[in-house]
């Protein structure tokens, strides 16, 4: 692997691993500087990355670059101007962080090779196995001493955890560790999983043999994170390639993985309710809710609407005041909107004329990296996903989006 596309790909793993990492050294009493060389390795890499890139010969990328960049300078001003310094920089810094990925992401991808293509995957799907394997072991960990569960991942020794590791209504909990949280392991492996949908079939594909134990593991996972914003993004993006004929699979497979799928769903519900009944009661209990449209988190994707039509004189021109936006917002106040929706979200923080077009910047620098309808069908899934999460402060989440939005633009597209 060539030195810019190993730092861009080890970027991507302090990403993935970077919460767990911080909680082991915190246990350890290990200072920890992970977030802080990310930071630093993204800047130098987004400047040799945007070089790399030819970016005169690329008018999609540089311009989407620079609308971005000078959305955030715009935004910073704005910040200034309230008054809010902290606030304003410190996500800025969360806005920009993606943005350097891209960059940087740009130049490791430039006429890349079938060699180097090769060990991409390869070392993708090997990093898919071992978040994978480390999600299931610590899983067994957490379920077996919550207390030690705690203090992973809030770093105290107590069974008290946030609400967001329960499933709603129960206190059944959720698979999360090694991302931050259920919802963002669940991302890491919907998207990861649908490059992992793509080989089948493909005799060139990486780790070819251990491909259906892996895809096994990797949707066993994602369905013990009870994130159901993730399963939709999995759901959506494999229908989309389905639709775009991406897939090398056949409509028996399909509907017998499918059927197969909800025996074996079916079996596990029958059997924790016979091992531990108040569990079974409890997964049974959360199934009601989602299906009765009466779940807590549906409930207040709703009230995300309601309120932003109903606060949209409060916003429009430019936004909310800076740092009072999302759950981030929690670092410098106490009067949060928060907002379930990315989207929403952005409009909230930056206002609509100045939001629009930071998300036309967005698509047009995706654009640069566009070659097949894979990534067409990766973007569908996503998009449908960040209307029910608020991914535009979360730039884990984005950077491992643009990475797998990438990667699949090197995959030979199927169409013809």
């Amino acid at each position: 692997m060539k030195y810019l596309t190993g730092l861009v790909f080890l970027t991507l793993c302090i990403t993935i691993f970077g919460q767990f990492s911080k909680s082991m050294m915190s246990i350890f009493g290990i200072p920890n500087y992970l977030s802080t060389l990310r930071d630093l390795l993204l800047i130098i890499l987004a400047f040799v990355g945007l070089l790399r890139a030819n970016p005169l010969a690329s008018p999609r990328l540089i311009w989407g670059v620079t609308t971005l960049v000078v959305c955030v300078i715009t935004y910073i001003g704005i910040a200034f101007n309230e008054q809010q310094y902290g606030a304003g920089l410190y996500f800025a810094r969360m806005y920009m962080l993606p943005i350097f990925f891209m960059m940087a992401l740009a130049g490791a991808l430039h006429e890349t090779d079938q060699v180097e293509r090769r060990r991409l995957l390869f070392a993708t799907f090997v990093l898919t196995a071992l978040t994978v394997a480390c999600s299931l072991g610590l899983y067994g960990v957490m379920l077996a001493d919550r207390g030690f569960a705690s203090k992973l991942i809030v770093g105290i020794d107590d069974n008290a955890l946030p609400v967001t590791w329960y499933i709603a209504g129960g206190t059944w909990m959720r698979m999360g560790l090694p991302a931050s949280n259920p919802n963002s392991l669940g991302l890491i492996l919907a998207l990861m999983l649908s490059l992992l949908f793509t080989q089948f079939g493909r005799p060139e594909a990486p780790l070819r043999r251990y491909l259906p134990v892996i895809v096994s593991l990797s949707l066993l996972a994602l369905i013990l994170t009870f994130s159901r914003s993730s399963l939709l993004l999995f759901a959506v993006t494999a229908l989309s390639m389905l639709a775009f004929k991406e897939l090398n699979i056949s409509t028996k497979l399909v509907w017998g993985t499918s059927t197969l799928g909800l025996i074996t769903l079916s079996t596990g519900l029958v059997a924790i309710s016979l091992i531990d009944p108040d569990s079974g009661d409890q997964i049974l209990h959360w199934l009601e809710l989602n299906i009765s449209g009466n779940d807590p988190s549906m409930q207040g994707h709703i009230t995300t609407f309601q309120e932003a039509w109903d606060s949209i004189e409060s916003f429009y021109l430019h936004g909310f005041p800076k740092g009072s936006v999302g759950q981030k917002a929690a670092f410098f106040t106490n009067n949060i909107n928060h907002v379930e929706n990315s989207a929403l979200g952005i409009f909230y923080d930056m206002g609509i004329f100045l939001g629009s077009i930071f998300m036309l910047g967005w698509f047009l620098t995706l654009s640069h990296f566009h070659t097949n309808h894979i990534q067409s069908s990766i973007l569908i899934g996503f998009a449908v996903c960040a209307q029910f999460l608020p991914y535009f402060f979360e730039p884990d989440a984005l950077i491992i989006f643009v990475f797998v939005y990438g990667l699949a633009g090197l995959i030979e597209s199927r169409k013809t």
